[in-house]
């Protein structure tokens, strides 16, 4: 965007990139970054069992969550 955007309740921030163009984002943007981190490097043993049992190891996560 070419001019900054600001929310009063703090849900979106806003990054300078030059003095004509902003970026804007949102606090769930890292979300799926996290969720693989943590299947990767924290839940590997759970990840290959729900591959031996034929499930989509993201269903194992979010039961262990839940």
């Amino acid at each position: 965007i070419n001019q900054p955007k600001t929310d009063e309740k703090g849900r979106i921030f806003c990054y300078i990139l030059d003095k004509d163009q902003y970026v804007i984002g949102g606090p769930v943007n890292n979300g799926g970054v996290v969720l693989r981190w943590l299947r990767d490097e924290i839940l590997a043993s759970e990840v290959e069992t729900a591959k031996r049992l034929g499930v989509d190891p993201y269903d194992v996560l979010t039961q262990i969550a839940s």
